[in-house]
């Protein structure tokens, strides 16, 4: 094995001492590892609920939702909709879930690539929480129905997605700043072993 070949083994991404950046006088992937646990609770809640109004639709039948919008559908499109409507965000949320994983292993790696699906996830999971906000405030307020209850709980959850997508921003940018350096540490190095080869050859 050569000198070089030994020098690109230790100078790995995982051999590389971290430069931890602090948020919330905290450091950043401490916040991300507890964010992501809080982050696949829920999506495991979610992916229950969802799966929930699946099998079960008829509470779906009796909310304000159904009454304002759906009622006036025939009962095969509605079921139709609802049904392809539930599993796409079973599904959805599953795949938040996968790249939660993805991301830690990104951090372990560091391979920021393999981090950009989870941003992608949460922001969709954020306009998805804030369309679902607005039309259960659109109906609250237009109707004699109202729907703060589900309103509520999808404030909470854009909060808590918002929270975690502000983190995991911050947590990318971290991922490549580091591998900014490594890639500067890793081109000094070789300079240095090339002039090193050549004084060895005069």
């Amino acid at each position: 094995m050569t000198d070089q070949q030994k020098l690109l083994i230790i100078l790995q991404p995982n051999n590389v001492e971290r430069k931890e950046r602090t948020l919330l006088n905290a450091p950043i992937n401490i916040r991300f590892y507890g964010a992501c646990i809080a982050c696949t609770v829920i999506d495991v809640i979610l992916i229950f609920l969802s799966l929930l109004g699946y099998f079960y639709p008829n509470p779906f039948r009796r909310t304000p939702l159904y009454k304002q919008i759906f009622q006036k559908l025939d009962r095969f499109t509605i079921q139709f909709w609802y049904s392809i409507t539930l599993l796409a965000l079973t599904i959805f949320f599953f795949l938040h879930f996968v790249s939660v994983g993805g991301s830690l292993l990104s951090i372990q790696i560091r391979k920021p690539l393999i981090f950009i699906p989870q941003l992608i996830f949460c922001l969709l999971a954020v306009l998805l929480q804030l369309l679902l906000f607005s039309v259960c405030i659109t109906i609250s307020i237009v109707s004699d129905d109202t729907m703060w209850g589900i309103a509520i709980f999808s404030l909470f959850l854009l909060f808590l997605f918002g929270i975690y997508l502000a983190i995991s921003v911050f947590t990318f940018k971290q991922l490549l700043f580091e591998c900014d350096d490594f890639k500067k540490m890793l081109a000094n190095s070789k300079s240095v072993h090339f002039k090193e080869e050549n004084k060895r050859k005069k």
